[in-house]
């Protein structure tokens, strides 16, 4: 027998072959018990393939039928090949299918209903539905760019089923018509509901109003997706907000980034997904693509304008004491917290100033019923 990549049509155990030898000589099965000066059970063991041949009995046999050791190790070892490969025959199938998405975790959040193990092709099935695809050899219609400085180390399937998630939530949604003249106009009345905390619950059917529709769905493991901006149609823009930082300044400044994002038309043609944009982590501005830096400044330029915060630097500094910076916030309209975020970014004050003003959101979302649902264990960890 040959070693090569393709395996005969059928493999016989080597058994077969004994027995045609034993045939040739005119041997019982207990003549060859005796020549072998083994017990008739190993040998019949041996011939129904319930013993494997080992080296030491490859050598008894080739001395017995006058062959090589070697021939009797091939045949074994390609009949025990071939039992391999058809217990195994689904190992491939699995590692398509997992190459293709994050299965694990899209079958604990419910996106995938198929038991990645004993259900392939229910699994297949599934996948084809959730990518909007014929088969896991097509490419999914979704586009996407992703923006980070760091996008080697991020799991593009997982990016993928997340902006596909993005997608089919909100094409579940109804909206007014878009108008980008009117969301740049409703920017300051969007801004306004951050004042409380609990209002940017308050913001999907705000946004749809506007023709924007906003969904929430935590990030997937493996990635640092805060946010993404993408279209229905030409005239059904979308935002995606993961809540990866739970804290009101990185919330609103994600918010306002996709919507510039939106109002400046960048992810017309492919969805933008944001990595690191915000957080400790957050990437180098230097490193970040032209529409990136423009939805940067415009998002800052709508949360706290720039004419209006160098005055106030210049006539606070050093001694931004939580009375100041709420009075400036109050002037502005918006929450503290999102002062204080930017106070920081900017390096007036240390990351460890007035923390308290850097309050959480993600509660609101998650009671308002709008936060697409993870299981109980994930929650915290999501």
């Amino acid at each position: 027998m040959t070693d090569n990549a393709t395996s005969p049509a059928e493999v016989f155990p080597p058994g077969e072959f004994i027995r045609e030898e034993l045939e040739a000589r005119g041997w019982t099965q207990e003549d060859l018990s005796r020549i072998l000066d083994r017990p008739i059970k190993t040998v019949n063991q041996i011939i129904t393939a319930k013993k494997q041949i080992t080296p030491d009995t490859a050598v008894e046999l080739s001395q017995a039928f006058g062959t090589s050791a070697e021939f009797w190790l091939n045949l074994e070892s390609a009949y025990r090949l071939s039992l391999a490969r058809q217990d195994k025959s689904d190992v491939g199938r699995r590692a398509i299918i997992y190459s293709f998405a994050p299965v694990k975790e899209m079958c604990i959040r419910g996106w995938l209903k198929a038991n990645p193990q004993t259900e392939l092709d229910k699994l297949e099935r599934e996948l084809c539905k959730f990518y909007s695809v014929e088969s896991l050899a097509h490419k999914p219609p979704v586009r996407y760019a992703a923006r980070s400085s760091a996008m080697g180390h991020v799991a593009m399937p997982a990016q993928l089923a997340w902006v596909t998630r993005v997608k089919h939530l909100a094409s579940r949604m109804r909206a007014g018509k878009y108008s980008e003249k009117a969301l740049r106009e409703q920017i300051p009345r969007i801004l306004g509901l951050s004042r409380l905390e609990g209002q940017v619950a308050k913001l999907p059917a705000v946004l749809s109003e506007l023709g924007v529709r906003l969904v929430f769905v935590p990030h997937l493991s493996q990635t640092k997706i805060d946010g993404a901006a993408l279209w229905l149609d030409d005239d059904s823009p979308v935002v995606g907000l993961s809540l990866r930082h739970d804290r009101i300044d990185n919330f609103w400044f994600t918010l306002m980034h996709e919507l510039a994002h939106i109002v400046c038309r960048h992810s017309k043609n492919e969805a933008i997904v944001d990595n690191q944009l915000v957080g400790a982590d957050r990437c180098d501005p230097e490193d970040m693509a032209t529409i990136e830096k423009e939805a940067d400044q415009l998002a800052r330029k709508w949360l706290v304008p720039e004419k209006e915060l160098k005055s106030f630097i210049a006539g606070t500094a050093p001694y931004f004491s939580r009375q100041r910076i709420e009075e400036f916030s109050e002037k502005l309209g918006i929450h503290p917290g999102i002062v204080e975020g930017r106070l920081q970014f900017e390096q007036q004050v240390p990351y460890s100033h007035l923390r308290g003003l850097l309050t959480p959101v993600r509660r609101f979302i998650v009671n308002g019923g709008l936060l697409d649902q993870l299981p109980s264990s994930l929650t915290s960890a999501a």
